[in-house]
């Protein structure tokens, strides 16, 4: 994962909520090219959108955009597999034209045996980190209550949002909370915080319009 080309899918703005999410979903797969091959299924069953036209229309509109580039590829029998995705964000994250993993075709043999297991180290890492991450998650959340029912809803949530998406969104979160000296009484349970989604709120910059300074002293910092 490209922590650069994370970084700046969070911050483009104008984009609505599932696609945002798509964007960072991809930017969480890329390596430190900005490349990545997710299937249109495997984002559909992190999005949980079941039309896959829909996901191929927000991909085509990010290309349009100049988010990133489409790169079509296909297996040794001529078939389709999943496409590559240049992400172009900002920040050098571009792909070398130099450095482009040639597609898969008949005149470049493919061997079929070292995706999976790409993608099956990649998911035993992220078990792996599901395991370890919430207790990091659960110190920078603001209020300390139902830690339990709070595990069992982020485990669930990190299927949608990665634990390092998950990081940052819940720093702007205790970032907005402390800035605005929100009483504990005014802050949601965690669980009630996955559980609606609310991290989506913080996915842009838009949060710190809710900072707004009452005293002049906190005009004063």
């Amino acid at each position: 994962m490209s922590l650069e080309c994370l970084n700046q899918a969070l911050k483009v703005k104008g984009l609505k909520p599932t696609e945002k999410l798509i964007l960072v979903i991809l930017a969480n797969y890329a390596d430190e090219h900005g490349s990545c091959y997710p299937s249109q299924q495997h984002i559909a069953n992190i999005t949980e959108l079941k039309d896959l036209k829909h996901i191929r229309k927000i991909l085509h509109r990010f290309q349009d955009m100049g988010l990133l580039k489409i790169e079509q590829r296909f297996k040794i029998n001529g078939g389709n597999t999943s496409n590559r995705y240049h992400l172009s964000l900002g920040g050098g994250l571009q792909t070398p034209l130099g450095a482009f993993t040639p597609s898969p075709s008949v005149s470049t043999p493919l061997n079929t045996k070292e995706e999976p297991k790409e993608n099956n180290n990649y998911a035993a890492k992220t078990k792996e980190i599901q395991k370890t991450c919430f207790e990091e998650f659960w110190k920078l959340y603001p209020r300390k209550v139902g830690k339990h029912q709070a595990k069992v809803k982020y485990n669930k949530e990190i299927k949608n949002c990665s634990p390092e998406v998950m990081r940052v969104l819940v720093k702007r979160f205790a970032e907005e909370t402390k800035f605005n000296k929100t009483e504990d009484q005014f802050i949601p349970h965690c669980a009630t915080w996955l559980n609606q989604r609310r991290y989506l709120d913080y996915t842009s910059n838009d949060y710190k319009k809710r900072m707004k300074p009452t005293t002049l002293n906190a005009i004063a910092g």
